[in-house]
């Protein structure tokens, strides 16, 4: 989410929560905004996003 509009930048969806979808959600949001030069991405710390491949995107 866009703090400064609100604009919902990435998502993704299924039943259930792997890495395969957050990383679907995080490079649609790469790919929506084109610049990820002083941008801060904020997640939790569950296993999906601590995943070696999600932190290499």
């Amino acid at each position: 989410m866009d703090l400064y509009n609100n604009e919902i930048l990435g998502w993704s969806y299924s039943k259930k929560i792997t890495k395969e979808l957050t990383i679907s959600a995080l490079k649609k949001a790469i790919k929506k905004i084109n610049v990820v030069k002083n941008c801060i991405l904020h997640s939790d710390l569950g296993s999906q996003y601590t995943n070696k491949e999600y932190l290499r995107t």
